[in-house]
């Protein structure tokens, strides 16, 4: 027999032990063993077999038939095992493409600096089980440094940061976070792979403050940031779900 506080204790000991475990894998996002894809996942033999996609270009885009999966953050870790399942199992529907929503968070510090490299590797479990199946991952990012977005269910507020469009240094770390992906993956062609910048763009309370102009300053940078390590990545970018003030 334990008492509620033994047991409260136990509980919160193990959420650090799982904190600090995490922590051991966090890494510089410029360290070159997260710049590029784990080959013993990513294998040789995936990618010459990958090789059969149908790869496009602005001109030449595929019939995509597509499903769309988004992480659930309360996880707080990719669910690699789950989605390479679905993976399999989209392919045997007739599935062709799934549209994958990930919180930069679950890879990426809060400021894009370190990444974690155990994350990464979870993620390239599921790119390689897509290539497997000949199914195209289009990677979207539901938040990036600056708008890094929390939705309350119950009284549905939008929180967070909201100053990725008018923070300079915000708009650094977003561009880190895009830089590393693209060198990562950048071996990896069209077929595979490919780049949404940001979900939706939510305006919290500032919407009377962001312009075009101002999205596509940022979506620009983001964009330069891909092509120095990526030049031919396919890139999606969303419109705000919002009338703005241009």
């Amino acid at each position: 027999y334990i008492t509620s506080k033994e047991t409260m204790l136990a509980a919160v000991r193990l959420l650090d032990s799982v904190e600090k475990a995490k922590s051991t894998f966090m890494k510089k996002s410029t360290a070159p063993s997260v710049r590029s894809y784990n080959e013993k996942i990513i294998t040789p033999e995936i990618v010459e077999f990958a090789s059969e996609m149908p790869n496009f270009t602005d001109e030449n885009i595929p019939d995509w038939k597509g499903v769309i999966w988004p992480e659930a953050v309360e996880n707080g870790t990719l669910q690699a095992d789950t989605v390479t399942a679905l993976i399999k199992m989209w392919s045997q529907w007739g599935f062709n493409s799934v549209r994958y929503y990930i919180p930069y968070t679950m890879l990426f510090s809060l400021d894009g600096s370190k990444v974690n490299e155990a994350e990464l590797n979870r993620l390239d479990r599921i790119v390689a089980a897509a290539m497997k199946n000949k199914i195209h991952i289009e990677l979207v990012f539901s938040g990036l440094p600056g708008m890094n977005q929390d939705l309350s269910e119950n009284q549905f507020i939008m929180g967070g940061q909201f100053d990725l469009f008018y923070n300079p240094e915000k708009q650094k770390q977003a561009r880190l976070v895009w830089e590393t992906l693209a060198e990562r993956y950048a071996a990896l062609p069209n077929s595979v792979l490919s780049f949404n910048l940001l979900q939706e763009i939510l305006p919290g309370t500032d919407v009377n403050l962001l312009y075009d102009d101002d999205i596509a300053k940022v979506y620009m940078d983001l964009i330069d940031g891909i092509r120095k390590y990526d030049p031919d990545r396919f890139i999606v970018f969303e419109d705000p779900p919002y009338e703005n003030n241009t």
